[in-house]
């Protein structure tokens, strides 16, 4: 059921190497960033909104158009859907999040769906693609899906902060993700895969 990646693929995703690792560093900083905000100051109010919510949002809207930029430049590969799908779905939840200043608790429902839908993504992808270091998807996919459902159950709160923290640590583990992948390309590389984020 793996899928190996072809000799041209492999020479496309080494040569993108620098791509991966500073796209995921930055994700992994910002989202750092912000999971370390939401535990020391957690009743910030920010844009009208009580927790760090908006600027959260905006980090997943800025991953969102980095993502169609790149679905965009793989239009004629077999990764553009998963691309663009993973786009789609970080600028739509980006952009609610952030524009929703009223309750940000009535976002707690789709934010658990976003945060369910990403993690199994991630997992299933690592399974059907060999990637040459799964540990890490899978593990960023394991503590989102736990996440979400720790938010459809109210548990240990359903207060806004947690939910912005439960965001940014997702978007944390996704660049942790993309780092490991990025650090296991390298031009004698043998085989290699498309990153899954």
């Amino acid at each position: 059921m793996n899928q190996r990646i072809s000799s041209t693929q492999i020479e496309k995703f080494t040569r993108r190497r620098a791509w991966f690792l500073s796209e995921g560093i930055l994700m992994l900083f910002f989202g750092g960033l912000l999971v370390f905000f939401t535990i020391i100051k957690h009743d910030v109010q920010m844009m009208q909104a009580y927790s760090w919510l908006p600027l959260v949002g905006l980090l997943i809207l800025i991953v969102g158009i980095i993502e169609s930029l790149e679905a965009y430049l793989s239009i004629h590969t077999d990764e553009f859907f998963l691309k663009l799908q993973n786009a789609l779905l970080d600028l739509v939840v980006g952009f609610l999040v952030h524009f929703t200043v009223a309750d940000p608790a009535r976002l707690s429902l789709m934010i658990t769906a976003f945060l369910i839908f990403k993690g199994l993504l991630r997992i299933i992808v690592s399974q059907v693609i060999e990637l040459p270091n799964p540990s890490s998807t899978r593990m960023g996919g394991l503590i989102s899906v736990a996440m979400g459902i720790l938010i459809w159950f109210e548990w240990p709160s359903s207060e806004p902060w947690f939910l912005a923290f439960c965001l940014s640590t997702e978007v944390t583990l996704r660049g942790w993700a993309i780092v490991m992948f990025g650090l296991s390309l390298s031009p004698n590389e043998s085989k290699a895969t498309p990153s899954v984020d």
